[in-house]
């Protein structure tokens, strides 16, 4: 085991580095420059030469590059170009509320797909089944930057239960979680459903059947918990486009989290906070995914992890 997790952290550490590269360079290949942005169009020349070289944006790509590499090794996320601000301290004022976004769209999706799963397994082919695969189909298929709009239009603007955006009490958090975790909730419930459908038909279900076990007790605790590996190896992969997923799903709730910066980030051509970012999101996504294969030996002790 530690040799393992030695081998994956190091092997993470190379993923999330590459994805910096990636993005440092695409960030300076699209079009737009910050000076234009901070000093618009009609700046001198001069001033325009003094704001570059302050900011660092005179040196060469190569060069602002391996600076940014080294920046991120020692853990210096670097200065916002755009507020002058530390971007540290710019991440811990959004992280927060990005944190209890997803937090909440998971917990709405778990709610809705466990019911959801285990019913349409245990009554097979029946209305139930058929209703639920219905709401699995229109969950991955709609898009958050749909879904949020139409919540917005139906609970904010002709019901009035829930606040249209920002982050005002407990309230406000329900739509966000909603358009979030229905995606989420959608694809875990066909697994949980397809996972079931094999455990139930296992002997051992059938034994504890035969002994008079309360079927109650025979599919939570026999049942769900053998099908939870399929299920725990998508559900990694999910929670990382969680994270993506809340990037729109802030922009249309104006949720004042990492989505929302950003975006503002990008209309503003703040590099480094961009950088930053994606940074958090990735790093969080190849953990996420680390923590995963590391529970399956715990949900199944028969599953060794590769020494």
């Amino acid at each position: 085991m530690p040799r393992y997790l030695f081998v994956r952290s190091l092997t993470a550490l190379c993923v999330v580095l590459g994805i910096c590269t990636v993005v440092f360079f695409l960030l300076h290949l699209v079009p737009g420059d910050p000076v234009d942005v901070m000093l618009g169009e009609a700046a001198l020349p001069a001033d325009r030469a003094a704001l570059r070289q302050a900011l660092g944006l005179d040196q060469p790509i190569f060069v602002q590059w391996w600076s940014y590499l080294i920046n991120i090794m020692s853990l210096d996320l670097g200065t916002s170009i755009h507020s002058q601000r530390q971007i540290s301290a710019l991440l811990a004022e959004r992280l927060p509320a990005t944190i209890l976004m997803a937090c909440a769209g998971f917990a709405t999706a778990m709610l809705i797909a466990f019911p959801l799963g285990i019913f349409a397994a245990l009554r097979n082919n029946t209305a139930v089944d058929h209703a639920a695969m219905a709401f699995a189909i229109f969950g991955v298929s709609v898009p958050n930057f749909w879904l949020g709009p139409l919540l917005i239009l139906v609970f904010s603007y002709w019901l009035g239960l829930f606040p249209v955006s920002g982050m005002n009490g407990v309230t406000s958090v329900v739509l966000p979680a909603l358009t979030l975790g229905t995606g989420l909730a959608a694809l875990q419930a066909r697994m949980i459903r397809a996972a079931l459908l094999e455990v139930l038909h296992e002997d051992y279900i059938r034994a504890a059947r035969a002994r008079g076990i309360n079927e109650t007790r025979v599919v939570i605790r026999h049942a769900v918990r053998n099908a939870l590996l399929p299920v725990v190896t998508v559900l990694g992969v999910q929670l990382g486009a969680l994270l993506t997923g809340s990037v729109v799903t802030e922009y249309v709730f104006d949720w004042p989290g990492i989505g929302q910066l950003l975006i503002d980030s990008i209309h503003k051509r703040d590099y480094p906070v961009v950088q930053a970012c994606i940074l958090v999101i990735s790093t969080t996504y190849v953990v996420v995914n680390l923590l995963t294969d590391v529970l399956y030996s715990v949900i199944d002790p028969r599953v060794v992890l590769e020494q």
